[in-house]
């Protein structure tokens, strides 16, 4: 192996690492009181705007909006953290198939 492919491999292994490292963080925050908390409330306001868009009047389009982007925005977080954690566990094989080499 070259020392440039050695440089490659070795800046992959520090990525591989810092996403495994990030995935960890994230998994301590969602198991922590606050982050529990957090998660708890999203489920709750995402709910309650979900209620009151069945509710909302069909030709008010931008309480539809509002309250169809809040939705998305919780929505988003929660698949930005699943990601990360999807992420680590990716890293985390990969790392390991690479030292089994």
């Amino acid at each position: 192996m070259s020392d440039e492919e050695q440089g490659n491999e070795q800046g992959d292994r520090i990525k591989l690492a810092e996403q495994v490292a990030l995935g960890m963080e994230v998994k301590a925050f969602l198991s922590s009181r606050v982050g529990e908390y957090l998660l708890d409330r999203a489920d709750e306001d995402r709910k309650e705007a979900l209620d009151a868009l069945a509710e909302a009047d069909p030709e008010d389009a931008k309480a539809i909006r509002v309250l169809q982007n809040k939705v998305k925005v919780i929505d988003s977080v929660q698949v930005w953290l699943a990601d990360a954690l999807n992420e680590a566990t990716a890293a985390d094989q990969t790392l390991t198939e690479m030292n089994q080499r």
